[in-house]
């Protein structure tokens, strides 16, 4: 599913009923080599509902997507949100300071209950990075 606003377009592709994959392009550069290898999904049954908000679902987890302004938000089974992007700010790209050319990407969440972010690579003290920023290096 992709949907796309002025600036970016984003894609979402369902890996497994339990498993979102999103993708955001903002159209800046083409994609430069990827360090995961290729992996094929077998297709998982889902359903599409359009509007605004638009709906995907699984057996195990929803999105809902936005377009104005174009926002995402991540449900579980019962369609109680868990993880959304806030009103203002979300996934975006921004130029690097003095660098035409490199671009930043930043995502901002907001969560409810009690979540936890774990792992996101290399570095850093402790497992657990609820409340860090993070630089990640795609290089």
């Amino acid at each position: 599913m992709r949907y796309a606003d002025d600036r970016a377009r984003v894609t979402l592709t369902v890996c497994t009923p339990r498993i979102v994959r999103v993708e955001l392009d903002d159209g800046s550069v083409a994609a430069g080599p990827g360090y995961v290898g290729e992996r094929s999904w077998p297709d998982s049954p889902l359903e599409i509902v359009e509007g605004d908000p638009s709906r995907l679902t699984t057996a195990h987890l929803g999105v809902e997507i936005s377009t104005a302004p174009p926002r995402l938000a991540f449900l579980d089974s019962s369609g109680e949100w868990l993880l959304r992007e806030p009103g203002h700010g979300g996934m975006v790209s921004e130029p690097v300071a003095g660098d035409p050319v490199r671009r930043r990407v930043r995502a901002s969440f907001e969560f409810s209950g009690e979540q936890h972010f774990y792992g996101l690579g290399q570095g850093g003290s402790g497992f657990d990075r609820l409340g860090v920023s993070r630089q990640l290096w795609n290089t």
